[in-house]
């Protein structure tokens, strides 16, 4: 059962009788559709009686539920702090006035809302007659006798003490004067309210209005009095607390002034909040004239701008201070042509799908001077919508992204470019993210490469590992892991599986990022098709192999007939020199030298054949020393050139091999003592430079030079510059040198002009 609110009455009529007699209802909802309170009138409305607190939903007429249930909804959404409206009652037909009011107080945490409401008709016919009944229903009582300096007419105001229940419940102060301003009667709650002790009435409103900030209510009293016209006011109390004064005259039946009544009500919550919603007004209303986005509002009934600000003139070249800025017409003059019906559409679209969430569009404006086109960002959502929730208005915020636009485009160009220039090379791209676990990407072109479609290949890095060939994917999963471990670049040639059931080769290639956080590493890189490339090269391989192979079996095959010749030289001049004659002397003389010059090239060229053959026996080497016992075994031609050599303080720690690394030094060094101008000194320079993952060496000397044509092709075996008469040698040495450098996967080159001597550089890791 409904739990009415009670009045006690003594009188003829109770206020519930009263409230009936006048078709009024008043009903207390919070914001989840629960009442809390009801009293009046209700039975016109509800079903049945239920228990307090229960859900408006269901309770009410069907007709009268819907009805007010949209007005509900609106209130709630709405910035206002009162809807006034009329709804219909069928079963009457009558019109039903509706005042819904906010209240500042909380229950629960959800804000109470106040609904009135009242037949039309009655209400019309309300007239002074109820004034006197509802006094008879209040229940007048005797005012107890209080000491006064001035007389208070016994029959002017009497306590109402229901009045006074539902004041003080309600959190209301009232204070009541009568025509000379003495306070016959107030609510304990003003002395709370403003710090006032009413212990004397004589001129207390002096007092008192020495309590209040912002106005002389004593003055206030007056005017009211002289005017007989209600006067509301907002005022604070000393410790700033607002309160809203209402200042009305009170008279008998007869219309007379009988004195004077102050109402005062807490508004200090609402108060504050609307002072803090004037300074956002403020700030947004500032922010919008000095921010760089332009902010428009559009009135979608007449289909044109209601407000532009005034950054539109910025983006268009037009001086801010022009008022065309301001009108729709100027807006619209400065669309781009094409863009014109694509924002009416967007436009429409926002309308239509009266959605929450903001909707973008890109769309361009005319610049006044260049004539070009600006892209323009515009973000929209709704603004205000009707009683019917009907959208009327729009709000858009809009950037000025012209910069970023020409730079997507040319980030578009770009890729373009770099996706063609992929295709060409044959190549793709891919990404591996650690913090991703299992996920990774690759572009479009490895499926044009493989012959697989994205759904094959699918999306997963453990995927990707099943299309490698298995004598591959272990050392690849070891790399990509010392690769994110160490942070160094990653090169490896692999095979991949195509469509066709085909292992093919690709070049991978990675690096990883730098960050510190080894979960979040991402490793990048590229697939490089090189099948054609790779079979060429074990094509070659196979040939070198088998030209060193043969080399190495030519010369040693040459060793036993060329020992032979050499011997029986020997012998032959031991015996028969003395008899020869001098033609046959210097024949034989030829012979000799050849077969020297033939077992020279046979040993160069089974070293070469050797270099390739032979397995590394690298070991911590201190060069100091090599380079010391390299200068020992070539003292001979050292002193026979009179050659000058410095050496610098060289790696006591380099990771090589002893005899390699020995030749490596004794060919550069012999070299440098060998091609030089006559009676010129060899002057040779040795030195290193230490580098954060190799050492670098260098041997610089004064010789005769190198033309740059033919810096390259030296290293090349049987490669020389000079004929055998000028300067010996086979041509082996260094290509001999690069053999070894190359074993040790280091670098070597030179600098070198004719005349002015060189510089052998090379490279030995750490």
């Amino acid at each position: 059962m409904v739990k009415k609110q009670v009045f006690n009455s003594v009188g003829k009529s109770t206020p519930e009788e009263l409230f009936v007699d006048i078709g009024l209802t008043i009903i207390c909802i919070d914001e989840s559709d629960v009442i809390h309170f009801i009293s009046g009138d209700y039975k016109r409305y509800f079903l049945e009686e239920k228990e307090l607190p229960t859900n408006l939903v269901g309770t009410l007429l069907p007709e009268i539920e819907i009805q007010l249930l949209k007005c509900f909804e609106q209130i709630k959404h709405s910035d206002a702090n009162t809807l006034r409206t009329n709804i219909y009652d069928i079963e009457d037909r009558k019109c039903i006035t509706v005042e819904i009011r906010k209240t500042l107080k909380f229950q629960d945490k959800k804000r109470l809302y106040v609904v009135k409401l009242q037949n039309e008709v009655i209400a019309t016919l309300y007239d002074i007659e109820y004034d006197k009944r509802l006094s008879i229903a209040l229940n007048e009582y005797p005012l107890k006798k209080i000491q006064r300096d001035s007389p208070i007419k016994s029959v002017s105001y009497k306590h109402k003490n229901k009045f006074k229940t539902f004041a003080d419940s309600a959190g209301v102060g009232w204070i009541f004067l009568d025509l000379k301003l003495n306070i016959l009667s107030c609510a304990s709650e003003i002395s709370h309210f403003f710090g006032v002790e009413f212990e004397n009435t004589r001129n207390m409103i002096k007092r008192f209005s020495e309590a209040i900030v912002g106005y002389d209510i004593e003055d206030l009293c007056k005017q009211v009095i002289k005017t007989e016209e209600l006067c509301v006011v907002e005022v604070q109390n000393n410790y700033g607390v607002w309160f809203s004064t209402t200042i009305q005259l009170d008279k008998d039946d007869l219309g007379q002034p009988m004195g004077i009544l102050l109402s005062f009500f807490n508004i200090h919550e609402y108060k504050v909040q609307q002072i803090e919603n004037k300074k956002i007004i403020d700030f947004f209303g500032k922010l919008v004239k000095t921010s760089p986005a332009v902010i428009m509002t559009y009135d979608v009934n007449k289909q044109q701008f209601s407000y532009v600000s005034s950054s539109i003139a910025r983006f268009a070249g037009y001086a801010q201070s022009q008022n065309d800025v301001f009108k729709d017409a100027f807006f619209k003059n400065i669309i781009f042509s094409e863009d014109i019906t694509l924002l009416k559409a967007h436009y429409e679209n926002v309308a239509r799908k009266n959605l929450s969430i903001p909707i973008q569009i890109e769309y361009r404006i005319v610049h006044k001077v260049t004539k070009e086109p600006i892209w323009l960002l515009a973000t929209s959502s709704i603004y205000q919508r009707n009683a019917k929730g009907e959208v009327l208005s729009i709000i858009t915020s809009t950037q000025n992204i012209n910069e970023t636009k020409k730079i997507k485009q040319e980030l578009a160009e770009f890729t373009e470019r770099v996706q063609a220039a992929f295709k060409c090379s044959r190549s793709a791209i891919w990404e591996w993210s650690s913090g991703k676990k299992n996920k990774a990407w690759w572009s479009e072109e490895l499926c044009d490469l493989t012959g697989w479609n994205r759904e094959e290949i699918g999306s997963s890095f453990r995927q990707l590992l099943g299309f490698i060939h298995k004598n591959d994917r272990l050392l690849f999963i070891k790399s990509m892991k010392s690769l994110i471990r160490k942070n160094k670049h990653y090169e490896k040639d692999i095979r991949i599986k195509t469509k066709e059931n085909q292992f093919k080769w690709f070049k991978i290639s990675a690096n990883s990022n730098d960050s510190s956080n080894k979960k979040q590493m991402k490793v990048v890189g590229t697939l490089t098709y090189i099948h054609e490339n790779k079979e060429a090269e074990n094509k070659l391989r196979k040939l070198n192999e088998e030209l060193e192979r043969f080399a190495y079996l030519a010369s040693h095959d040459l060793k036993e007939p060329l020992n032979t010749i050499t011997s029986f030289i020997g012998l032959f001049k031991e015996e028969f020199f003395d008899a020869l004659e001098a033609d046959a002397k210097q024949y034989l003389q030829f012979i000799e030298g050849a077969t020297i010059r033939m077992g020279s090239l046979i040993r160069d060229l089974m070293t070469y054949s050797q270099l390739e053959n032979i397995s590394l026996r690298r070991k911590s080497n201190n060069l100091n020393l090599i380079i010391g016992n390299v200068l020992n075994d070539l003292d001979e031609a050292i002193q026979a050139s009179g050659a000058i050599i410095f050496v610098s303080e060289l790696p006591k720690q380099v990771l090589c091999d002893r005899t390699q690394i020995r030749q490596l030094f004794q060919n550069l060094i012999s070299n440098s003592i060998k091609y030089q101008y006559k009676n010129e000194v060899p002057k040779i320079d040795i030195g290193s430079i230490e580098k954060k993952e190799f050492y670098e060496f260098f041997i610089k000397d004064n010789g005769i030079g190198i033309a740059k044509k033919h810096h390259k092709r030296i290293f090349e075996v049987f490669k020389r510059l000079h004929l055998p008469e000028d300067y010996e040698g086979n041509g082996i040495g260094l290509a001999n040198c690069s053999r070894i450098i190359s074993n040790h996967h280091g670098n070597i080159w030179l600098t070198s002009e004719l005349n002015r001597g060189t510089t052998f550089y090379f490279t030995l890791p750490k």
